[in-house]
């Protein structure tokens, strides 16, 4: 709004709204469509609404990083496979569905790479892979994760692996 573009401004605000109701977060939903409605109107009370905006949307990603966090302490609180060598044939339709939601831009590949790790035994080769491709989807890097999704999936292939 600082540089004019009213246009760009009112798409964003009208972006936020939605991927807010999108994710349940109703009353974000509502904060972004009156910004959206005071850009549209030209309204001067448009920059007054963007400090509690911001708070709102500071508490949603606070709220998200906390259930991220929380699932993968649960899910890293699977029981494990005992040994050293990792189950191939739970891994392999893991990589397969982590294929597909990292394709998908799908955030629920976490869980599944939670699941991985606790289907990796002790390995420390699997281990070390899934930590890179956590690093990746920390850094919503998805191409990358799929690079090394696809190392992993060679990996694992191997005929030694799980034996």
């Amino acid at each position: 709004m600082e540089g004019g573009d009213r246009e760009t401004a009112e798409r964003l605000a009208h972006t936020l709204k939605g991927v807010s109701g999108a994710l349940g977060a109703g009353g974000l939903q509502a904060q972004a469509g009156e910004l959206e409605a005071a850009i549209r109107e030209g309204r001067a009370d448009m920059a007054a609404l963007l400090p509690p905006l911001e708070l709102a949307l500071n508490g949603l990603f606070a709220a998200i990083d906390q259930a991220l966090e929380s699932r993968k302490n649960e899910m890293n609180n699977m029981p494990k496979q005992a040994g050293n060598a990792p189950d191939v044939a739970a891994l392999a339709p893991l990589i397969a569905r982590a294929r597909a939601q990292l394709e998908a831009f799908d955030s629920g590949v976490e869980e599944t790479v939670a699941q991985m790790r606790a289907a990796a035994g002790g390995d420390a080769a699997t281990k070390a892979a899934l930590d890179s491709l956590e690093r990746c989807l920390g850094a919503y890097d998805y191409e990358q994760g799929l690079t090394g999704l696809d190392a992993l999936a060679k990996e694992v292939a191997k005929p030694n692996a799980g034996a």
